[in-house]
């Protein structure tokens, strides 16, 4: 899908996702919290006991915009950590990331996709409270 002004949307006829953007984003945010060092372990949620923490999230945007100079792209994800003992919200955030495209042509818009993603993940997890990072069984995913 592309946005090529405020009210109207199009679609590519003949492209396809070659994976699931949902999924993409889950395996990269878990990607990242291994990386960190900061949690013992990171995997996504089964429903097997045992699960301190829970990482759950949504992928509210990721559009190609072609108007207003230009064309460019649009990535707004949201997430939270609760605490499955006591149902307790322990972290949420949310962010948004505008990346400009340097050509107009489907690998360009595709690179930097994928390069606004990666910073909107990264500032999604960025301030993560260190006592939940701490914790030895934390981020289990959703």
């Amino acid at each position: 899908m592309y946005k090529p002004s405020p009210e109207q949307i199009g679609f590519y006829a003949y492209h396809r996702w070659a994976i699931n953007p949902c999924e993409f984003v889950t395996n990269s945010v878990i990607e990242h919290l291994r990386a960190s060092g900061h949690f013992a372990h990171v995997k996504t949620y089964d429903g097997r006991p045992g699960i301190e923490y829970v990482l759950s999230g949504r992928l509210e945007k990721l559009e190609e915009v072609d108007y207003d100079g230009g064309v460019k792209v649009e990535v707004a994800i949201s997430a939270q950590m609760t605490n499955l003992a006591t149902g307790a919200t322990v972290w949420t955030n949310a962010v948004s990331e505008v990346g400009n495209v340097n050509k107009s042509d489907i690998p360009a818009v595709v690179s930097e996709m994928n390069r606004t993603m990666e910073r909107a993940i990264e500032k999604l997890l960025s301030p993560m409270p260190a006592d939940v990072a701490t914790s030895p069984r934390a981020a289990q995913r959703n």
